[in-house]
């Protein structure tokens, strides 16, 4: 008989993984609240039970928590990235100076920087029994064209891992997830993020690969990303969508504690990780020693003319939408009208979690 598991274990832990494949999670909760700590102890029960990690790299290199793991770690760099360096930042109080460093080189830590092109180049040959970390540009930019483009990459990231030549489980880890699956949805980006990225989204879990993603607020990723989540990691302060969890309970959740909202709910606690510096001998205990990336970058324009073109015209899916949106709360807002949000979601052909996230917004 197959043991039942309770929604931390089958959705954090993943131990079924090996009988229903691939989960989506979505952890929230305002910063400070080790949603990043969580993704890197995750990443490492991944490594133990064979399942890789791919990580989604930032400037901000938060991908070092992997390394304090004791993870072997390769960085894949785009080649957009024209130069690149990394560094420590300095601590003025502590008489702390800046300073360059050679990942390859450090001590404590086994670290090979490589480059790619097109992500098959990635998900063909990365090494299983490592966490593969990627960095692609364009995320933080005030360009169009720049943002477009990165959200393509992820495109083409989604797609190579559903087309990939093996099943073995791939586990694609996404901080400040609000970045890669925005609600930014006018064009030029439409398309894209609308009907494209959602489609190979959604068929991750198809093909043995789990999404685990952390962001701040629901409402900062787009509802057809959200829609196709198996569950959500409340952490403290998180802005609380499902009715059976308790708001009061979420703000004061303490750091490593957490409530899981899936198939049924469950408050649980997360051994927290090693810090960087409490495993990386090159890294200072002071909050003020952070590793970070340098970089410039030649970001070409690959968005399409026709988006461009139409630029000025909101959807009329778009347009059909917000007015379900704006009919939908003025029923449930009429108090002359006694009507629960389970039948608003039958009315409206979508899911009660849709309807939640239309009352909220």
């Amino acid at each position: 008989m197959t043991k039942k598991y309770g929604p931390a274990d089958k959705y954090i832990f993943e131990k079924e993984a090996e009988e229903i494949g691939g989960t989506s999670v979505f952890h929230y909760g305002q910063p400070g609240t080790a949603k990043t700590s969580a993704l890197w102890q995750t990443a490492k029960i991944d490594v133990e039970n064979n399942r890789a990690p791919l990580w989604r790299g930032q400037d901000t290199c938060q991908w070092i928590g992997l390394a304090a793991q004791k993870l072997p770690v390769t960085l894949w760099i785009h080649d957009t990235v024209k130069e690149y360096e990394f560094y420590l930042t300095g601590d003025r109080s502590q008489n702390i100076e800046k300073k360059f460093v050679e990942l390859e080189e450090m001590n404590g830590v086994d670290m090979e920087v490589k480059r790619f092109k097109d992500f098959s180049e990635i998900i063909e040959n990365m090494e299983l029994d490592r966490a593969n970390v990627y960095f692609v540009p364009g995320d933080k930019s005030e360009k169009t064209e720049d943002r477009y483009f990165f959200y393509d990459m992820h495109r083409q990231l989604f797609k190579t891992l559903n087309t990939r030549s093996y099943g073995d489980h791939i586990t694609w880890y996404c901080d400040e997830v609000e970045d890669v699956l925005p609600d930014e949805t006018k064009q030029p980006f439409y398309q894209l993020i609308y009907f494209i990225m959602p489609k190979h989204f959604g068929n991750l879990r198809k093909n043995n690969t789990s999404a685990k993603m952390a962001g701040h607020d629901p409402s900062g990723v787009f509802y057809k990303f959200r829609d196709k989540s198996n569950a959500v990691v409340y952490h403290g302060g998180a802005k609380v969508k499902h009715p059976q969890v308790s708001q009061r309970i979420v703000n004061n959740l303490g750091r490593g504690e957490v409530v899981i909202a899936g198939y049924g709910y469950e408050k649980a606690t997360f051994n927290m990780p090693f810090m960087p510096f409490e495993t990386i001998p090159w890294i200072s205990e002071s909050n003020s020693v952070k590793l970070r990336m340098s970089y410039e970058a030649d970001i070409p324009n690959v968005v399409p003319d026709e988006a461009v073109d139409d630029d000025t015209d909101q959807s009329v899916q778009q347009v059909k939408r917000d007015t379900k949106v704006s009919i939908c709360r003025k029923i449930y807002r009429d108090d002359s009208v006694d009507v629960t949000q389970r039948q608003l979601a039958a009315v409206f052909d979508v899911s009660r979690t849709t309807i939640q996230d239309w009352l909220a917004t």
